[in-house]
C-alpha cells in the first residue's frame, strides 16, 4: 500500500512538474503577447498622430488654397478692368481722329513701338502731311 502511494505521489509530482512547465510556458506566451500588443497600441497611437498631423495640414492647405484662388480672381477681376478701361480709351482715340480726319485737322502722333507698322493712324497721317494745309492732294 505504501509502495503503491509512493508510486502514485512520484506521478502526481511529475505530472505537478509537467503541469507547472506548461503554465510558465503559457505564462511566458502571454507576456510575449501583451509585449506584442503594448507594441502594436503604440504604433497605433503614433500612426493616429500623424493621420491627424496630415489632417491638419491638408486644411491649412486647402484654406492656402482657397486664398490663392480668391486672389487670382481679383487679380483677373482687376485685369479685366484694366483691359475694359484700355479698350474704351482706344475707342475715344480711334473716334477722336476719325472725326479730326472728317474736319481735316492735324493731329501729330507720337510714333510707338506698339503701334504696327502700316497702320491705319499713322496711314492717315502720312496723307494729312502730303497736303501744305492737311488736305490730301494740296501740293505746295
Amino acid at each position: 500500500v505504501v509502495t503503491r502511494a509512493r508510486q502514485k505521489l512520484k506521478a502526481s509530482r511529475a505530472s505537478l512538474a509537467a503541469k507547472e512547465k506548461e503554465v510558465a510556458e503559457q505564462g511566458s506566451k502571454v507576456e510575449e503577447a501583451r509585449a506584442q500588443l503594448e507594441a502594436a497600441e503604440e504604433e497605433f497611437r503614433n500612426k493616429r498622430r500623424a493621420a491627424k498631423d496630415r489632417q491638419v495640414e491638408a486644411r491649412e492647405a486647402g484654406k492656402a488654397l482657397e486664398q490663392i484662388v480668391l486672389e487670382e480672381a481679383q487679380a483677373t477681376k482687376k485685369i479685366t478692368a484694366h483691359e475694359n478701361d484700355a479698350e474704351k480709351l482706344r475707342a475715344k482715340r480711334h473716334e477722336i481722329l476719325q472725326k479730326a480726319e472728317l474736319d481735316q485737322v492735324h493731329i501729330p502722333l507720337k510714333s510707338s513701338a506698339k503701334r504696327p507698322a502700316g497702320g491705319r493712324a499713322g496711314a492717315r497721317a502720312g496723307k494729312r502731311r502730303k497736303g501744305g494745309n492737311g488736305e490730301p492732294g494740296d501740293e505746295s
